[in-house]
């Protein structure tokens, strides 16, 4: 568990009620379009139990934001990508960027101990705004519509800056 500032720290999903947390977080937000809740869980249960890659931030001990992603091939390439499958966050505004950027960048250092170049997340379906990519694309990821997409090798060594140094020289 990485411990950050204001009782606020990285860490894996502790037992399954954690998980529980994330899939109802996750349940309270994407309520556009219909999921199912056990196949939801089930899902991420079995990624968590295989030690893929889930992180959630706690905020005084209480889950607040989480992603999971995982390797995937495109037909189209040979390159392995490291994609965001589920982002989830149930906070607004400047903390609810940080909580983005904090998960984000635990995906390129995830990606770049696999020796993986490539990092992809996108916007929920119905953000017409494009706001995930957008906060992204501020801090080097290359934008392409609701779409964001990282060169691992170059934004590695920015994730050692502060949030704030890196919103500062994007502007």
């Amino acid at each position: 568990m990485i411990s950050i500032s204001d009782g606020i720290n990285i860490g894996i999903p502790r037992n399954k009620e954690d998980l529980h947390t994330c899939i109802q977080m996750y349940f309270n937000w994407a309520n556009s379009y219909p999921i199912d809740y056990d196949s939801c869980f089930k899902n991420i249960q079995y990624n968590w139990q295989r030690k893929k890659f889930l992180r959630v931030i706690r905020r005084n001990e209480k889950i607040v934001a989480w992603i999971f992603a995982d390797k995937h091939k495109f037909f189209h390439s040979d390159e392995i990508f490291f994609i965001q499958h589920y982002y989830c966050s149930n906070y607004f505004g400047i903390l609810a960027t940080k909580f983005l950027i904090m998960l984000h960048d635990e995906m390129i250092k995830e990606a770049s101990k696999s020796n993986i170049k490539y990092c992809m997340s996108c916007c929920r379906f119905d953000d017409t705004r494009f706001t995930l990519s957008r906060i992204l694309e501020k801090i080097g990821w290359q934008r392409h519509g609701y779409q964001a997409v990282a060169y691992v090798p170059d934004l590695i060594e920015s994730t050692k800056l502060s949030i704030k140094e890196r919103l500062k020289l994007s502007t």
